[in-house]
């Protein structure tokens, strides 16, 4: 942080130097001393210094000069630095000018020539005393001017949110279940970042275990081309290439799942606040890749219904103006909604019966000359129409307690509308499925 500058202005050099040097061997060089010879160049020199963003805590300025007279040149400063502390020397007394600069200029002190070192440096001292209190006092109103702002803007979203319920007999209700699932996110939350942590330096060390064992096995491969029979049968039983191959992958995916987590858990904590990141140009093509990835598991056959088929190719899209690790969440709730609804879907129904009827989601993208569209489609039966109202409220969820806890379509929608200034909806038909809506502007 630069030195904040004392600036002495008097039109003679003996007087300057004298001030320069007396207040120096005060202050030592915790202050940068600078000086000019009337009122103009004292006024290019606070423009240079404002340039450079150097703060200007004190200004001791002679009365009579060529030129604009001491009060005046005061006068402007003040009208430009306000918080400047002000000094005025004059060898002949002017109350009117003296009295001026007091009311226009908040004159700190003056100064009768020739003065005594020991009143000019307990001036010098009271005066920057008194400049430090008052940027001290200025910080501490901007904080409380944010903090008021804050609190104004928090009272607006509680207001509003105050304002969506409905029936007034569940307003209490809705608000001690807030509150409740609030503090159980926040210790969930906390629970579950030491053992991310860990998992996340487990994954680089094994990383840097496998890259080594790789260039072992090339070292081998490239002194040793013909294997051992009993090594050369193992490879081949084992399928090493392929192996080598799927570890990598697998192990990418881990990586990619472990910070996906960590962001995931980050807005947890803090789902109702802004990201502080900058919006990037992006394409929106990786996150719904990485949520595939992240969700295959999910994706797969198992004993009550066969694999999820997903429809999605790949195209040349235009990049987006986005939040990149915020939509990685979006799609992942969009895709593990589908997939979570094509579930409940399937109960109830043969396994004969959904092989003849495969449970598919499409993804596809249409561009506008100013958007790019996503949607999110499943064959999962749709919505009832009743709760299409409520499908994007906070903490609304028809999974049950043991499978969602309704802050996922209520966070994207707000990454979505509020940080980038797109669009989040949904169209349904009930006994066909459900087909959810991005629209997000283009970069």
């Amino acid at each position: 942080m630069p030195k904040p500058v004392i600036l002495c202005i008097d039109d003679e050099a003996i007087i300057r130097d004298t001030l320069k040097r007396q207040i120096r061997r005060e202050v030592g060089w915790s202050y940068q001393i600078e000086t000019a010879e009337n009122g103009d160049d004292a006024f290019d020199l606070i423009e240079e210094l404002k340039g450079e963003k150097i703060p200007i805590a004190l200004v001791i300025c002679d009365y009579f000069m060529p030129g604009l007279a001491g009060d005046q040149v005061l006068i402007k400063i003040h009208q430009d630095l306000p918080e400047t502390c002000k000094v005025m020397l004059t060898g002949k007394a002017s109350l009117d000018g003296v009295n001026e600069a007091i009311q226009s200029a908040n004159l700190y002190r003056y100064i009768v020539k020739p003065w005594e070192p020991q009143d000019l440096i307990l001036t010098v001292k009271s005066g920057l005393q008194s400049y430090h209190n008052h940027q001290e006092i200025y910080a501490k109103n901007r904080q409380l001017e944010q903090l008021n702002q804050e609190q104004q803007e928090l009272i607006q979203v509680l207001e509003a949110k105050e304002n969506l319920l409905t029936q007034a007999q569940l307003q209490v209700i809705q608000a001690e279940k807030m509150s409740s699932l609030g503090q159980m996110l926040a210790g969930i939350t906390h629970e579950i970042n030491n053992p991310i942590n860990f998992v996340c330096g487990s994954v680089q060390f094994l990383d840097q275990c496998l890259k080594e064992i790789y260039q072992l096995f090339a070292l081998y491969e490239q002194y040793y081309p013909q294997a051992h029979p009993e090594i050369q049968k193992l490879k081949d039983e084992i399928e090493i290439e392929y192996l080598v191959e799927d570890t990598q992958e697998i192990l990418e995916s881990m990586k990619t799942t472990t910070k996906l987590l960590r962001d995931i858990s980050h807005s947890m904590r803090n789902f109702a606040r802004q990201d502080s990141g900058t919006l990037e140009k992006y394409d929106i093509q990786k996150s719904i890749s990485t949520a595939l990835m992240i969700l295959t598991y999910q994706l797969k056959a198992n004993a009550q219904r066969p694999r999820i088929q997903v429809h999605y190719e790949p195209i040349d899209l235009p990049p987006v103006l986005a939040y990149p690790s915020q939509l990685n969440q979006v799609f992942l709730n969009l895709i593990a909604n589908a997939i979570d609804a094509l579930e409940e879907a399937s109960q109830g129904k043969s396994y004969a019966l959904l092989e003849q009827n495969p449970n598919q989601i499409w993804i596809t993208f249409s561009v506008n000359p100013d958007q790019l569209c996503i949607q999110v489609r499943d064959n999962a039966g749709g919505i009832p129409e009743q709760i299409y109202e409520r499908i994007f409220d906070n903490f609304f969820t028809t999974k049950g307690i043991d499978h969602g806890t309704g802050i996922g379509l209520h966070v994207s929608r707000q990454i979505i509308e509020e940080n980038h200034n797109g669009k989040l909806y949904f169209q349904s038909k009930v006994s066909v499925g459900t087909t959810f809506i991005v629209e997000l502007p283009l970069g």
